[in-house]
């Protein structure tokens, strides 16, 4: 499922409340569908050199520690190591990211450069 929501002129990442310069717009977006069946609980993108992992919760800690949690064993698995080296490296090279805090339920993205979590790594892990 995809929903793309409403066009901004301007808003700060993570839409923090209902505020923000709403403005027309026409948008195309592309996908790659990516069927390998068990191994994927939450969505990640791959863009711009890097790999989100996306997250959601009740409040943004539940959502953040969730996204972390995803990436964290996605790295363990992709590297094959274990989780408190995959843990160690993500202490060092993921990023937490506010998606957004507007809606009832949160959402964040654990980030991380495809130098070191490669996507087809990745994808050969799942």
């Amino acid at each position: 499922m995809f929903a793309p929501g409403d066009c901004h002129a301007c808003m700060g990442d993570g839409e923090m409340s209902f505020a923000a310069l709403e403005t027309k717009g026409d948008v195309r977006v592309g996908f790659e569908l990516i069927k390998k069946g068990k191994g994927v609980e939450w969505p990640f993108l791959a863009h711009d050199g890097r790999i989100s992992f996306l997250a959601s919760g009740e409040t943004g800690d539940e959502a953040s520690f969730k996204a972390a949690e995803v990436d964290i064993h996605h790295i363990a698995k992709a590297l094959n190591i274990s989780f408190e080296e995959a843990y160690i490296i993500g202490s060092l090279a993921v990023d937490l990211e506010v998606s957004q805090l507007v809606n009832p339920m949160k959402t964040y993205r654990a980030s991380i450069l495809q130098e070191v979590l490669s996507l087809e790594k990745l994808l050969q892990s799942l």
